[in-house]
């Protein structure tokens, strides 16, 4: 992987020589800055939400024990004796 900051005319010879090299099956070229800017303002965006969601969000209401929980405590672990009554 390369990562370099030039001019369109170096990228299209660097293009050029890796075609042209038989120790290179196959190479991508992509503008980073670009897509950088994109991912930035999408975790921008994703931020905002969460922000607005976080602060219109009544707090949640304490758990209660599920039905399945209640009854292992009654019983205990599966596999395990029933507590002698």
């Amino acid at each position: 992987m390369f990562q370099f900051n030039s001019g369109p005319e170096t990228v299209k010879e660097f293009e050029r020589r890796l075609r042209v090299s038989d120790q290179v099956i196959k190479f991508l070229t992509v503008r980073i800055d670009q897509t950088l800017k994109r991912l930035d303002k999408r975790k921008k965006d994703r931020d905002k939400r969460a922000h607005r969601k976080a602060t219109a969000a009544p707090a949640p209401a304490p758990a209660q024990p599920s039905v399945s929980q209640q009854m292992l405590g009654e019983r205990g672990a599966p596999g395990e004796p029933a507590p002698a009554e």
